[in-house]
């Protein structure tokens, strides 16, 4: 009776994980290669990549994700930004 029990929970367990093992592969082949669209900023004085980034963000997106998604984007390696420099800007379909 025990082996059975035994049996019947591997049995369970091994179909958990292969359920669970293609939702993962279908949420990663629907949702990981979305191509990235762009917006074009120009920048004005005052502006810093910081207040960019909030304003494309989300509301419950952490800014630093973005900026840190626009630091790649455009290939910055530090966080400063100048007047009239163009910026590609990351955005998502909602």
């Amino acid at each position: 009776m025990k082996t059975e029990k035994k049996v019947n929970f591997i049995k369970i367990f091994i179909i958990l994980m292969v359920v669970s093992s293609l939702m993962m592969l279908f949420v990663f082949t629907t949702y990981g290669n979305r191509p990235v669209k762009y917006v074009t900023l120009q920048v004005e004085a005052g502006q810093t990549l910081w207040n960019i980034a909030k304003n494309y963000c989300s509301n419950n997106e952490d800014p630093r994700k973005m900026v840190f998604m626009i630091k790649k984007a455009n290939n910055l390696q530090d966080s400063i930004i100048r007047p009239g420099q163009q910026l590609k800007i990351p955005v998502n379909d909602v």
